[in-house]
Order: C-alpha cells, then structure tokens, then sequence
C-alpha cells in the first residue's frame, strides 16, 4: 500500500471519507462535514454539464485516475458509459466494489498507468476522457499524445486539477508537477481548441479549511481526551497509545490531505482550474 493508499484508507476508517477529491462550495452551502458529500457530488455535477446528452447517442468516458470510483458510479447513475484506469490495485478494488452494486453498469475497469493504457484497441474509441486531480500524477506530453489516440474527433478532455502559474513557484513542492506556463504551452501545439477555462479555487479551498478545522477540533482533542483517560488508569498503555495516535493522525494529515496542495491553494501561489479541451484533429 502506498502512502496516498494509506492515507485514504486512514480517512476512511477515522472520517468516514469515501472519496478522495474536493467538493464545490459557495455561500448557499454551509460548510460543515454533513455537507461534504452534498459538495462532492456538486462537483460531479460539474463534470457531468459538459458531457454531452446520454439520451442522444451513448456517450464513452474514461474517468483517469479514478480514485474509489465515486464520480464513476455517479455518471453511470447517470447513464454514461464510464470506464476507468488507475495503476492502484489498492483503488481498483474499490472502484470493482462500488460497480458491484450497479448491476446494469457495463464499466470496464484497468489496473494500469495511462501511459500504458491499450491505445491499440480503444483507439477513438472514447467521447470524453477526464482527469480529475491525476494530470499531475502523468508526465503531461505523454498525456496528450494517448488522449489524441483515444479520443473521437470532436471529444472532448476535461482536466480538474491545481497549477502554480511557472516554474518559479514550485520547486520544492512534488505534489504539483506541471505549470500552468506548461498546460497551455501543449494546448497551443496540440490539436485541441480550449472551451473553458474557470479559475475554481475559492469554490474547492473550503475542502481544505474543513479538514483542518475537522482535525483540531474533533480528532485531536478525543485523542488528548483518551489519552488522558489512559495515562490514569494505565500509563504503560498509555504512552503505546499516545505513540500510535500521534503516529496514525500525521499519517492522516500528512499523507492524505497533501493531495490537497492546502499551503499553496490557501496562500494564492496555487490556483485550481477546470479545463474543458476539444479535440479538433486526432492523431
């Protein structure tokens, strides 16, 4: 299990969190912890207004990336064919879990790099391809030379995820590895038109501000509270359970919140966007 495993599986066993990625705030959403799956799927709904009309023609999707499958399981909710790629078996699992019980569903699942997605057979084979918080996981000019192979002319390619604007901004930072400089470099040489370009950061961020908040005011003082309990009734227990409590919390904090980018989206150095390409020639 990997560290962003790992940190996942922390937050589903300490929050209950069972998707990984942001939800989309604004005034009328109180932003409190009930609320996060009304945000997550908010955000969902975002991705699906750009797809075009399942009830026209079927409509393929790749979900990139795929995290547990939530997105996926809401599209396909919706009537999109939706596949989905991630190199984690940890994930896969998950994602084959959550389809299980969508037994109409005919999603294809692939244990695999995108790098190593098979282009041969699914060559514009797919109307949308999407990656929602995993370009930066994917060395970017790889990425655009497999969406060209298997997207239809006239797909389209939507990219949710945080940027620094060059490279001057990032250079001790390895959770986000492409710049803005660099995105819109390869948009311009590739055959791609871009349709839409929104600067979401105010709307995620709040994730962000609510975890924290979540984790001082909830976690850390049970802990302190059981800790104290223990250091009464059993100070041997007590400083083993201290250690693994201590331990598990910056796991939490550390490994799985990380994927948030929460310093640089907080303190402006870092924006998150949402980016909807057209492909206008294919490979």
């Amino acid at each position: 299990m990997t560290e962003h495993e790992l940190g996942l599986a922390l937050g589903q066993q300490l929050l209950g969190i069972q998707d990984q990625h942001f939800g989309l705030w604004d005034d009328e959403l109180e932003l409190n912890f009930d609320n996060l799956a009304i945000a997550q799927r908010r955000f969902a709904n975002l991705i699906a207004s750009e797809l075009p009309d399942p009830a026209v023609n079927e409509t393929h999707i790749l979900d990139v990336g795929c995290g547990t499958g939530h997105i996926l399981s809401l599209l396909t909710q919706k009537d999109y064919q939706v596949d989905a790629v991630s190199p984690s078996h940890f994930l896969i699992e998950l994602v084959k879990q959550r389809l299980a019980e969508l037994p109409d569903s005919t999603s294809k699942v692939f244990e695999a790099k995108f790098e190593d997605f098979p282009e041969q057979i699914y060559q514009q084979y797919y109307d949308v391809i999407f990656f929602n918080e995993s370009l930066n996981h994917i060395p970017i000019a790889r990425a655009f030379t497999k969406v060209q192979k298997l997207l239809k002319p006239g797909g389209l390619t939507i990219i949710c995820d945080s940027f620094y604007p060059d490279s001057t901004k990032f250079i001790n930072d390895k959770s986000i590895k492409h710049t803005l400089r660099d995105l819109y470099r390869y948009i311009d040489q590739s055959p791609f038109s871009l349709l839409r370009d929104d600067d979401i950061t105010e709307y995620v961020a709040p994730t962000i501000e609510l975890m924290e908040e979540f984790l001082k005011t909830k976690l850390k003082p049970a802990s302190e509270t059981l800790g104290q309990y223990l250091q009464t009734n059993n100070p041997v227990l007590a400083k083993i359970g201290a250690f693994l409590l201590k331990k598990k919390f910056s796991q939490l904090n550390e490994q799985y919140f990380t994927q948030y980018n929460k310093k640089a989206l907080l303190n402006g150095s870092a924006s998150y966007h949402f980016i909807v390409l057209q492909l206008v020639k294919p490979v």
